[in-house]
């Protein structure tokens, strides 16, 4: 059926949220460490502070970059807050491919670092956790590839409007998307994970899309695209 009405295409959206809504919530109570199926990654953990990477790509003769003519490089990183640090972590790392690059650090640990990053974020009171991917793709500049940030704060109320309403028109909100090359196959793993979609995938005759959603609410777009149209 072919859904032409606006508010009926938005009901069809959120009734598919909250289906999927249930199976995140079975995979929640099971706890992200039990499927090592599905997460069979170990979270590294580091020092509270301090720049702890590991893991991280070399590069013996990365391709050059010129910033541009307001003297912007590129994309350097991106950063979400998130509720569980592991459980997201797992969904980016295990899920999506993505390569942890600096360990879980809990910042809590080092009072002082601690009350810079409350004076940095205007979050008095808050206790901070931190870790970093990389994105798949080349490198930008020197061995550097792009980046999502994750913050785990707690102490201060953590506002859930995004993670409760993925789809709303939040002034500010974005996403990122990326392309995969077995969009089905991908698919058929978030399903067992318990990942939340916002509907079937649109086919059409250059390849296939959806939107789904992260553990933390954040709308993530995957696109396919058939072979003959990529090259």
């Amino acid at each position: 059926m072919i859904i032409t009405n606006l508010n009926a295409r938005r009901f069809a959206a959120g009734l598919a949220l909250a289906v999927f809504t249930q199976g995140a919530a079975v995979a929640e109570e099971k706890g992200v460490a039990a499927d090592t199926d599905l997460y069979p990654t170990k979270l590294e953990y580091g020092p509270p502070t301090g720049m702890a990477w590991f893991n991280r790509p070399e590069v013996d003769d990365p391709e050059p970059v010129k910033p541009n003519k307001a003297g912007v490089y590129g994309l350097e990183h991106t950063h979400i807050f998130v509720a569980d640090m592991e459980k997201s972590l797992h969904f980016y790392v295990d899920i999506l491919g993505f390569d942890q690059v600096m360990k879980i650090q809990d910042i809590s640990k080092d009072p002082p670092m601690n009350e810079r990053m409350n004076v940095l974020l205007g979050q008095p009171g808050a206790q901070y956790k931190h870790a970093i991917v990389t994105m798949p793709g080349g490198p930008s500049y020197g061995t550097h590839i792009p980046q999502i940030e994750f913050w785990e704060i707690k102490g201060v109320p953590l506002d859930e409007t995004i993670n409760e309403s993925p789809t709303a028109n939040i002034r500010g909100k974005g996403y990122n998307a990326y392309m995969v090359t077995d969009l089905d196959g991908m698919l058929a793993k978030m399903k067992k994970a318990g990942i939340r979609f916002v509907s079937e995938p649109l086919v059409s005759p250059r390849g296939k899309s959806i939107y789904v959603v992260d553990p933390d609410g954040q709308v993530i777009e995957l696109n396919e695209r058939y072979s003959d149209i990529a090259e």
